[in-house]
């Protein structure tokens, strides 16, 4: 289970359970005090892949590292090409590669969009910019599965008035 520490020095953490739910272990995923709200993406049964905003960062772009002992040990990171303006982000591993919802900015929370990377590749690909001409914050992108498509709920608004929006990516997984 992922998690984070946002007291104090930033860190992403991994908490194993036992089968009857008590903690067993828990790993440090980072240690350079500025990533929070890890989101995992399981590629086989030890191998990972995180990928983590920045706060306060000067980089603006979004933080990935890897685990092949699935969480016991986690890589050194490094970034994406990915902007991110330490906004939540969300990744969902489908049939042929990732894709991941996030803030494309450097600056602001109004261009939710969505890429894709390829199994093997390094390379993301910007596949889908949600429209908002009424310039409203689009933040905290969730993607998850059902048996087809994808389903992608992130908050739509402005301070005082905020919606969650619910879309359907239809299309193979």
């Amino acid at each position: 289970l992922p998690v984070y520490k946002e007291f104090n020095n930033l860190a992403g953490r991994w908490l194993v359970f036992n089968k009857d739910g008590q903690l067993i272990n828990i790993s440090e995923m980072t240690t350079n005090g500025v990533t929070l709200q890890p989101t995992v993406v399981p590629l086989s049964k030890e191998h990972a892949i995180a990928y983590y905003r920045e706060m306060s960062s000067s980089k603006k772009k979004i933080y990935t590292n890897e685990s092949f002992d699935a969480g016991k040990t986690w890589t050194t990171g490094s970034f994406t090409k990915l902007n991110n303006p330490d906004a939540g982000i969300s990744a969902l591993k489908v049939k042929d590669g990732i894709v991941l919802a996030y803030n494309n900015s450097t600056k602001d929370r109004l261009n939710l969009s969505l890429a894709y990377k390829r199994d093997g590749s390094s390379k993301w690909q910007n596949i889908y910019t949600f429209p908002n001409k009424d310039k409203h914050l689009l933040a905290y992108p969730t993607i998850i599965a059902d048996r087809e498509n994808l389903l992608l709920s992130f908050s739509n608004g402005h301070a005082g008035e905020t919606n969650i929006d619910i879309v359907e990516i239809k299309g193979e997984q």
